[in-house]
């Protein structure tokens, strides 16, 4: 007994040696594996962490504006919705980074409240914020020690001007716990292990025999081609949709790489692909246009994505073809009707601009009609005849003509009816005069509405120096006709305003429309007389606004939606173009047109405005 005892004392010792060794070792194997867990778990969260902060952007940038921090319009500053709800979902701590201040965690203080306003600290804010880089690892988070993922904000351009961080705290303390918990159940794992690890082996392998036929089956029914390569480029899995795309079969496809299927031009093109995504990683998008194995020509998409091993390192991609054959046809199809559309609307628009102008110039033709009746009544109604016959009685009498006038009856008439006939001629003149001067003018109007009408079709806008009550009387000029005999009183109440920069055709063109349709208005109401009202004034400092208000007919208010649309009127006579032309020009010269009425037999609004300077 006493031989057996140094033997047992021995083994003893031996056995707790190799235990201490070997919890020793199990303790740093489960220590760095927690690690790992925890990094890999804050690796998560920050994805999270990113996925929520954009969708509160709407997918827009990070910015920086008047000392707040933004993601689209969404304030980040002062703002932890998004920071605790990475804290509910995954128990990790998060926070928003402005610059080196946090804007938005929480991260605790030692009083418990949000660590809002505090620092970032080196080394993370050397790694992060100067050199605009991911940090992982361990880092001490206000005096605490944390598991951690940063990652810089970035705005549009590529600077860095925050950082995101999400990061759960280190306990080394209850780790070691665990491993005295591992190291106390580890016996009785054992034994349990040995009699089970056959049984365990046994379901599952039959478990990843039942998935991965599962997964062939799924991929098998999916329409598109996928494959799958290793890293070397060869084909290790395909399904039926591929083999029926290159005509190979699955089992004597494995193996194989792209050169042992296509055109050498194809095969390193697509080789060529597949290592500038095994050197970047991600996913690769691309069209081209390929021949498929049957001959027929397709145009595709190929999707690919790196999948990676255990360590991290590129083990081989995952491909999908798309073919978009039918849907580049459809595209085809679809720029031919469009090219005919544009041809049609071209067509039509050629249509309209010519009735706009018809339209137009008959309005100031009205005017020109006005000015030749009253040039032709001048002339029918002149005083150079009877000038005629005083001038015929006087060479009747030239050889006597002193004592004519003198002596004669009728002579000493003579220079008293020449005096007044003078009289009325310079009247005369200076009417047809003024006429002459109205027909010019309107003519040139004219001219400027086809000047107008074709620079509809570029880019160009002529403006002028103009005085607004200067526009205003030519426009009630060019429709004086309109008036003669209505009864309508028009009432100007134009504010001193210094000059504009205006096109002077298009404001005559809407002012004319606007005052003639108008005069129509307060004319088809039920009794005589009426009011037109022309105001005009600047608004804010920024816009010219010119109203014209009649105490007219009204506009039912279905109408006042539709009333500026192509050909729509109301007049029995009406052709729908005039309103529809006059919004047309306000929108050329950036401004607008509009039209307010509280109903029938209310009179109306309409008011033009115009950026002061169009």
């Amino acid at each position: 007994m006493k031989q057996k005892f140094p033997f047992i004392l021995l083994s003893v010792v031996a056995v707790a040696m190799v235990m201490t060794i070997a919890n020793a070792v199990i303790f740093e194997q489960v220590r760095a594996e927690g690690k790992r867990q925890a990094q890999v778990h804050v690796e998560t969260s920050l994805r999270l962490f990113w996925h929520l902060l954009h969708s509160k952007g709407k997918g827009s940038y990070f910015h920086e504006d008047r000392g707040r921090l933004l993601v689209g319009s969404y304030v980040i500053n002062g703002n932890s919705d998004v920071p605790d709800e990475v804290l509910a979902i995954t128990g990790n701590r998060a926070t928003v980074f402005m610059g080196d201040t946090r804007v938005a965690t929480n991260v605790e203080d030692r009083h418990g409240r949000r660590a809002i306003g505090t620092k970032l600290t080196s080394p993370v804010y050397d790694m992060v914020i100067r050199k605009g880089l991911p940090y992982r690892g361990d880092a001490r988070v206000l005096g605490k020690p944390y598991v951690t993922a940063y990652d810089p904000i970035k705005d549009a351009s590529g600077k860095t001007i925050g950082a995101l961080f999400v990061g759960v705290e280190s306990d080394r303390r209850a780790l070691g716990l665990k491993v005295v918990a591992i190291n106390t159940a580890e016996a009785a794992i054992f034994l349990s292990f040995g009699l089970f690890v056959l049984h365990i082996r046994r379901r599952s392998a039959d478990a990843i025999h039942k998935q991965f036929r599962f997964l062939q089956v799924l991929l098998d029914t999916i329409p598109s081609p996928i494959f799958v390569k290793d890293r070397a480029g060869r084909y290790c899995e395909c399904n039926v949709a591929y083999e029926e795309f290159v005509q190979v079969k699955r089992e004597d496809l494995v193996g194989r790489t792209v050169h042992d299927l296509w055109p050498v031009h194809l095969a390193d093109q697509y080789h060529r692909m597949d290592l500038e995504l095994f050197a970047g990683g991600g996913v690769q998008t691309y069209e081209c246009s390929v021949k498929s194995a049957a001959g027929t020509h397709l145009d595709v998409i190929f999707l690919k994505a790196v999948y990676r091993d255990a360590a991290g390192l590129p083990a081989g991609l995952v491909g999908v073809i798309l073919d978009i054959t039918e849907r580049r046809k459809q595209e085809r199809a679809l720029r031919e009707a469009q090219s005919d559309l544009m041809y049609a609307s071209r067509l039509a628009g050629m249509a309209e601009t010519a009735t706009i102008v018809l339209h137009n110039v008959g309005n100031v033709l009205n005017s020109v009609n006005v000015s030749a009746g009253i040039i032709n009544q001048c002339i029918r109604s002149s005083k150079a005849p009877a000038l005629r016959k005083a001038v015929g009685m006087m060479q009747e009498h030239r050889d006597d003509l002193a004592a004519y006038l003198s002596t004669d009856d009728r002579g000493k008439l003579l220079p008293e009816y020449l005096a007044k006939v003078v009289e009325v001629m310079e009247m005369e003149h200076q009417d047809i005069e003024k006429e002459i001067d109205a027909l010019i003018r309107s003519v040139e109007h004219i001219k400027q509405i086809v000047v107008t009408q074709q620079r509809f079709a570029g880019t160009t806008s002529i403006v002028e120096h103009l005085q607004v009550r200067d526009l205003v009387s030519d426009a009630l000029r060019m429709d004086a006709d309109s008036a003669a005999g209505s009864g309508v009183t028009i009432v100007e109440d134009i504010d001193e305003m210094q000059e504009f920069s205006l096109d002077r055709a298009r404001v005559l063109q809407i002012l004319v429309n606007l005052i003639r349709n108008a005069k129509q208005a307060v004319c088809a109401r039920e009794g005589s007389g009426g009011r037109i009202t022309i105001s005009a004034g600047v608004v804010d400092e920024e816009s010219l606004r010119i109203s014209i208000a009649d105490d007219g007919i009204g506009i039912p208010a279905e109408n006042l939606t539709r009333i500026f649309n192509h050909g729509f009127t109301t007049r029995r006579n009406g052709n729908g173009f005039g309103l529809h032309s006059c919004a047309l020009a306000a929108k050329g010269m950036g401004g607008s047109l509009t039209v307010h009425s509280d109903g029938p037999g209310s009179g109306a609004t309409f008011t033009l405005t115009l950026p002061i300077g169009a």
